[in-house]
C-alpha cells in the first residue's frame, strides 16, 4: 500500500546510516537470553580482511555497532584459555576497532563488561586506548550480572567506576 511505502521510506531515511556488525560469536558467558546459546558449536569470527573490505564499502553508514551474539572484546581470543582476571582484548580486536573508528563517525561496542579492568590504572589505560569516537554500551541486566558475579564482577560497580574515571 502507499502508506506502507511512505512509512518504509521514512524509516529507511532514519536508519540507513546505522549498521550492526556481528564480528564474533565468541563469549565467555552462556546467558539464558542470548541467541548464541542456540547456535554455538564452533567458533565463528569475521576475518579482519573481510571486516576491512566491508568497512570500505559502507561509506553511507556513520554509526557502526559492534554487537551481536558474541562479546566484541573477545574477538581474536581463544576462550579455551580464558581467565576473567586477565581478559585483555587481543591485538586483532584493537586492529578491528581502529579500522571501524577510521571509517565511521561513531562506533558503539555492546559489551557485557568482562574486558573492563578492575584496577583504576589498567582501566584508564584501557579507556585511553579507545579512539575518541568510540562509545561503550554496557549491558546491565540480570543475565549478565549472573555471569559477571561468577568472576567477582558487578555491572553497576563497573558503570560507577567508568563514570568516576572518565575524563
Amino acid at each position: 500500500t502507499r502508506l506502507f511505502r511512505l512509512l518504509s521510506a521514512a524509516f529507511y531515511n532514519q536508519v540507513k546510516e546505522v549498521i550492526n556488525i556481528h564480528v564474533t560469536d565468541s563469549c565467555p558467558f552462556n546467558c539464558k537470553h542470548c541467541i548464541s546459546r542456540r547456535v554455538r558449536g564452533g567458533h565463528a569470527e569475521m576475518p579482519l580482511d573481510v571486516f576491512s573490505r566491508l568497512m570500505e564499502e559502507l561509506d553511507d553508514f556513520d554509526r557502526v555497532y559492534l554487537a551481536g551474539a558474541g562479546e566484541p572484546f573477545s574477538y581474536g581470543k581463544d576462550l579455551r584459555d580464558y581467565e576473567a582476571s586477565n581478559f585483555a582484548p587481543s591485538e586483532a580486536f584493537w586492529k578491528l576497532l581502529d579500522i571501524a573508528a577510521s571509517r565511521a563517525r561513531q562506533v558503539y561496542i555492546d559489551t557485557n563488561g568482562i574486558a573492563i579492568p578492575e584496577d583504576e590504572e589498567a582501566a584508564r589505560s584501557f579507556l585511553g586506548r579507545l579512539p575518541s569516537n568510540v562509545t561503550l554500551v554496557l549491558s546491565v541486566d540480570e543475565y549478565h550480572d549472573e555471569w559477571l558475579a561468577k568472576y567477582h564482577k558487578d555491572s553497576r560497580a563497573i558503570t560507577a567506576r567508568l563514570l568516576e574515571w572518565r575524563e
